[in-house]
């Protein structure tokens, strides 16, 4: 009998070296998972989003919200309101390190 994994999410090539990290698009189930768990405002942010899934060694420990915020992001480049994004909710699960680990 398998273990069914906490979170149903997978990145695409999993193909992961030992102390891997990868980034790759998650589905807005898993991004609301991982903030409403592991973000201190467990609130997914409205609109529209780009989520970006966090994988460590193959397993899922977080997401990237990014979004359009209050829309002054770009103002300093001279983008408009609907050219520049932010990024909105970084939401990692706390990960042990072993004592004397870096």
């Amino acid at each position: 009998m398998t273990k069914k994994p906490r979170f149903n999410v997978r990145a695409a090539n999993m193909n992961l070296r030992p102390d891997s990290l990868k980034l790759a698009w998650c589905s807005y189930e898993a991004a609301r998972l991982a903030v409403e768990h592991w973000h201190y405002s467990g609130l997914m942010p409205r609109g529209k989003n780009a989520r970006l899934g966090v994988w460590e060694n193959g397993k899922f420990v977080g997401a990237l919200v990014f979004g359009m915020g209050v829309g002054t992001a770009g103002r300093a480049f001279g983008l408009g309101r609907f050219e520049a994004t932010e990024l909105m909710r970084i939401a990692l699960r706390r990960i042990k390190r072993p004592c004397g680990a870096s």
